[in-house]
């Protein structure tokens, strides 16, 4: 059965951990695992399925998982060929580009049957294929019949008609958003104007009753997932509650009893999946037998114990196991290094003899105390570097258990999210900076210089950045006088008056309003230079009031923001695009400039198409009018208490390298990476232009973004300044003591001592 966006409830789950305390501040305790002969190992071959569809006929082929009977593996493929879409068609010369096909193929992947669905349209009715789906060793097909004149839809299951009662929902239009059969009942959920979440079972005798899942969960319901089968006639149905809750509801089809089985298995941070008769879960660390009458798991095998990326594992979907687990075989979606859908692979895992790692000292691998979303970097390289290092195997470790609750990890490798490197660092983690031969010069040249200048305490380099991105006000470069890369206060004052109509980009664009002590730290991290020095901290001169006094003037005390809504920043900054002239931004009520970060190629190129080199990012106002910040926001740490520094070193390179960081979503640090992916980005771009109308001509040449935009791209990313930053204790205390002054119940006289000998007071503790 296809698994809609439920399907990624345990990918987010496992990748974006909330914990409360920090893995990396364990010393190492015991002796290291290593890995012997007897240690399971999965063997695992594979094959992409859409490798049976010519590229040069079909522009792009989906696949949805059916499922498996003993001897063959089921999957729905929707096929579309190129075709030009500036073209007028009727609806039958539109549907001649679609195909739609069940494929049959052989647990290793050879195409047994490739029936054709295609859909057709006649009398002005189309009918397609709508699901398909295995229940009790028989392939069941769905059809739908939509009339274009009624607006209404007929289905048929089977080839036989499904009727659904009219009477029952007297002028509401329906449709089945999702069905299975089994024991003879049919069980559907239907979507209605006014609910979403409706089922409507058909009995062997051939009656038919309706119920609403809220009533079921005796709760208001969100949305529901997919049905996923179970045993004995039943059926389990994922549900999001209206408090963002989630449970498995499991529904024995003969009585309509209900059980959540989320109390059942005492946790809800686990996947629930089913195939070959036996029912899954997929937990943090790997997958297990459900025992469904008494609710335990019995472990199959750990993710780490599989040949193939962590991600691969987690996101497929489990087509078929033996009983005995030790042949099971995974269907997913792939995806290229864009990010964008590529296909589907079929992964056959059977268990080894012997363990080929043998010998291997396992060094673990986890994250801190910040929420941090792995992504298919991290588990290539962990896959990369376990295939290729002869010593050492890296065992990647959620810190957290299936409760949720936090665990210790002692891991030796700590990815992270936290931007701020505090004094401490030296007390807890390894100076990486010899390993990336950043002392003698010579890897400046390899990584974005300035990035690594922003992480490094003196010479030493403990949190090492894997991303870089620019920080600052966006805007037009007509705005801005040319050769200038920042603001000083007053200009910036002048800027936002004259170009901005009075709008100050840092208390108004949205998901970044800040209210005066944000604004304040903000603009101190960003000068910090100024204040702390060589350890020492001195907030006592002309130059730290004036700072103060300018938020005081300049900024709000708004605090009320919209969540860090992403789609109201975005909307904000294509506020600006569309206002933006030649030599005009000055449109009474619009946005002059935002407060930006430029975090990816992607977001750049539809700028450079409408303005060229007409936008740019400029540093936030400064006593000097330096240049826009440098902002890392992925970072990896070694723990001073591991027993193999050079072999964690290793693996920190490895993340370093070209063939990872391509494959990152945001601004790789390594600067071969980052140009690798900005061109296949603009060639990929590019092609897209050349498929569509433009201004209602076809696209040229002219019209194709330049390899120039890739040059000033990294002009922009180069010339950020590094800044010096401060650590998140500080950035507490700056935030806590302004509050005090901006708010009126204490002097600034009486606010600055205080500040001074709070921060001065981190300093030296963590010496």
């Amino acid at each position: 059965m296809k698994r809609s966006d439920g399907k990624k409830l345990l990918s987010l789950s496992l990748a974006v951990i909330m914990v409360s305390s920090s893995a990396s501040c364990s010393s190492k305790t015991g002796k290291y695992d290593v890995i012997s002969e007897d240690d399971p190992w999965y063997e695992c071959s594979s094959f992409d399925v859409s490798s049976f569809f010519d590229p040069e006929e079909y522009e792009y082929t989906y696949f949805e998982s059916v499922g498996t009977t003993d001897n063959s593996i089921y999957l729905k493929a929707d096929a579309h060929k190129p075709f030009d879409y500036r073209k007028d068609m009727t609806e039958e010369e539109y549907l001649e580009y679609f195909d739609q096909y069940i494929l049959e193929y052989s647990f290793d992947g050879e195409l047994i049957s490739k029936t054709s669905y295609k859909p057709t349209i006649d009398n002005n009715t189309y009918r397609g294929l709508l699901k398909a789906w295995v229940s009790e060793g028989k392939l069941n097909i769905l059809e739908e019949e939509y009339s274009l004149i009624e607006d209404a839809s007929r289905y048929i299951l089977n080839g036989e008609p499904l009727v659904i009662p009219e009477d029952y929902f007297r002028y509401d239009t329906v449709h089945i958003e999702d069905i299975y059969t089994v024991s003879g009942y049919t069980i559907i959920r239907l979507n209605r104007s006014w609910d979403y979440a409706l089922l409507m079972l058909f009995k062997p005798d051939g009656s038919c009753d309706f119920y609403t899942v809220d009533d079921l969960v005796k709760s208001a319901v969100s949305y529901c997932e997919d049905f996923i089968p179970e045993d004995d006639g039943k059926v389990l149905l994922p549900v999001v509650l209206s408090d963002y809750d989630f449970v498995y509801l499991s529904i024995d089809l003969a009585t309509m009893e209900t059980e959540e089985l989320q109390s059942l298995y005492g946790t809800k941070n686990y996947m629930i999946e089913y195939a070959s008769g036996k029912s899954l879960a997929k937990d943090y660390t790997g997958i297990s037998f459900i025992d469904h009458s008494t609710g335990k798991l019995d472990p199959i095998c750990e993710y780490s114990n599989i040949d193939m990326p962590m991600i691969d594992v987690i996101e497929s979907s489990i087509l078929y196991i033996s009983g005995d687990g030790n042949e099971i075989i995974l269907g997913g979606e792939t995806y290229g290094s864009s990010g964008s859908y590529s296909g589907y692979k079929i992964s056959h895992l059977t268990r080894a003899a012997s363990n080929p790692n043998a010998g291997k000292t396992v060094l673990i691998l986890s994250n801190d105390n910040e929420s941090y979303s792995f992504e298919e970097a991290d588990y290539m390289a962990v896959y990369l570097f376990n295939q290729r290092n002869d010593s050492y195997f890296v065992k990647y470790v959620f810190p957290m258990d299936n409760n949720g609750e936090f665990k210790k990890t002692d891991a030796d490798i700590i990815r992270s999210t936290d931007s701020f490197p505090d004094p401490s660092d030296r007390e807890k983690y390894i100076d990486m900076a010899p390993y990336l031969e950043q002392n003698d010069g010579s890897g400046k040249q390899k990584y974005f210089s300035n990035a690594i200048d922003a992480s490094m305490d003196g010479d030493a380099v403990y949190r090492v950045p894997l991303n870089i991105s620019a920080t600052g006000i966006l805007t037009a470069s007509v705005n801005v006088p040319e050769g200038q890369h920042g603001f000083t206060f007053d200009s910036y004052v002048k800027f936002v008056d004259e170009v901005c109509n009075g709008i100050d980009p840092m208390t108004s664009t949205p998901s970044f309003k800040l209210n005066k002590s944000e604004y304040f730290t903000r603009l101190f991290m960003n000068m910090s230079d100024l204040f702390i020095k060589d350890g020492r901290v001195d907030l006592g001169g002309a130059e730290f009031r004036k700072l103060m006094e300018f938020v005081e003037e300049h900024g709000n005390d708004n605090t009320d923001d919209e969540s860090g809504d992403v789609g109201l920043h975005n909307q904000a900054i294509m506020e600006i695009q569309a206002e933006i002239e030649d030599h005009n931004a000055r449109l009474e009520g619009k946005y002059g400039a935002v407060y930006d970060n430029l975090y990816s190629f992607n977001s750049y190129i539809d700028c450079y198409r409408m303005y060229g080199e007409g936008l740019g990012i400029y540093g936030l106002p400064s006593f000097d009018g330096r240049g826009p910040m440098t902002m890392s926001t992925e970072f990896v740490y070694v723990s001073n208490t591991t027993a193999y520094p050079d072999a964690c070193a290793e693996f920190v390179k490895l993340l370093l390298s070209d063939e990872i960081q391509c494959l990152m979503y945001s601004n790789p640090v390594n600067r071969d990476a980052l140009r690798t992916k900005t061109e296949e980005q603009l060639n990929s771009y590019n092609e897209q232009l050349l498929n569509q109308s433009y201004s209602d001509r076809p696209v040229t040449e002219s019209d194709l973004i330049p390899y120039e935009a890739i040059d000033k791209y990294f002009d922009i990313l180069s010339s950020s300044y590094g800044g010096m930053s401060i650590g998140s204790a500080v950035e507490d205390i700056l935030i806590e003591e302004s509050s005090a002054y901006f708010n009126g119940s204490r002097s600034l006289d009486d606010v600055i001592p205080v500040m001074q000998n709070r921060i001065q007071t981190v300093l030296n503790e963590n010496k």
